[in-house]
């Protein structure tokens, strides 16, 4: 007829007799609805590892309802309202202050996020004041990581160098 092509993809068939058809079926023969329209039974998965938690999203604990690079195990969805350490900076090389032999506290200061807090040096909880300013007692010299955990599971982490 004039003005229609044979086309490989107008074939009424899922995957048709024609070579271009049947190659492109077994190189995306790994898509379940490609494998049902040519003829091939999606295969089992394999039972799932010892351990592993069959939940729904909605029963899984906060930190495990969203994974994703805009927050550290998270729920955040990247919003500018996540938890965020605004002092001191990830990178910072802080002087210590010392009295009496001592070093003197150092502050941490945090943005956004909703209560309760939990505040973590070095991976080890801390008491928390009240505020968005807590202070800290360094054991001495050396790096720290500081990590702050909202009420919703966002989390933020920086290393610092006490020096």
């Amino acid at each position: 007829m004039p003005g229609r092509s044979a086309s490989t993809d107008a074939a009424p068939s899922g995957c048709g007799s024609d070579v271009p058809t049947a190659l492109r079926c077994r190189a995306f023969s790994g898509a379940p609805r490609l494998r049902r329209s040519c003829g091939h039974i999606p295969e089992r998965l394999p039972p799932a590892p010892k351990g592993a938690i069959l939940a729904a999203n909605g029963k899984l604990p906060p930190p495990l309802q969203r994974f994703g690079a805009d927050s550290i195990g998270g729920i955040g969805g990247g919003n500018s309202a996540r938890v965020r350490i605004m002092f001191p900076p990830h990178g910072a090389r802080l002087e210590l202050a010392s009295g009496d032999g001592r070093p003197e506290p150092v502050a941490l200061k945090i943005a956004g996020g909703v209560e309760p807090m939990t505040i973590m040096v070095n991976g080890v909880p801390q008491d928390r004041g009240s505020g968005r300013t807590i202070f800290f007692d360094p054991q001495g010299p050396g790096f720290v990581r500081l990590t702050v955990v909202d009420g919703k599971g966002t989390a933020d982490s920086v290393m610092v160098r006490l020096q």
